[in-house]
């Protein structure tokens, strides 16, 4: 029979084992890592953007489209995958759908509904108009456009069937990833 051991690691050389696997250890402190940069990035644009005059969430939002593949991956590759390891992607969604779940739970702990009984009609139907019209406005649009649009992707699909195709640009899978 076969024994197996569970490996320990001793990370200060001192005869003590750590209990807890390396492999775990390590994703903990790339996602520690990761937590620092974006909350450092998010707090630092938010300041620079409030005092431009500017929402902080937007700044925090533009630090998020930075530390993106977009930019901070295509300009600095290397320490963006060091520092974005998609080893840990897992824990981060969780991590950000327990995040999404506390800030409903305080959003609804901090609603006051008493503005319901006054002010829902108009809450209600402005949602409701911020559905119906863009289907409604698509709908009408397309209802006019369907003659036109479909003669000119008939003829634009037959002019690229009859030639060879051309290479569509698909070397650059930086762009929106």
């Amino acid at each position: 029979m076969v024994e197996v051991k569970q490996r320990t690691v001793d990370p200060h050389g001192d005869g003590m084992n750590s209990p807890v696997n390396a492999q775990v250890e390590h994703a903990l402190l790339i996602v520690i890592i990761q937590l620092i940069a974006i909350v450092a990035a998010a707090r630092v644009f938010g300041v620079i953007f409030r005092y431009l005059g500017q929402p902080q969430v937007c700044g925090e939002i533009a630090a998020g489209l930075i530390l993106g593949p977009s930019l901070f991956g295509r300009f600095f590759p290397n320490l963006f995958h060091q520092v974005f390891q998609p080893s840990v992607g897992l824990v981060f969604s969780i991590l950000s759908q327990i995040g999404l779940i506390l800030l409903m739970f305080l959003v609804g702990l901090e609603f006051d509904f008493s503005h319901l009984r006054t002010h829902g009609h108009v809450a209600f139907s402005i949602s409701l108009a911020g559905i119906i019209l863009p289907f409604g406005l698509g709908v009408t649009v397309a209802q006019v456009l369907h003659r036109y649009v479909g003669q000119d992707i008939n003829k634009l699909g037959f002019s690229c069937l009859s030639r060879p195709p051309c290479p569509l640009r698909r070397s650059q899978p930086w762009l929106g990833s």
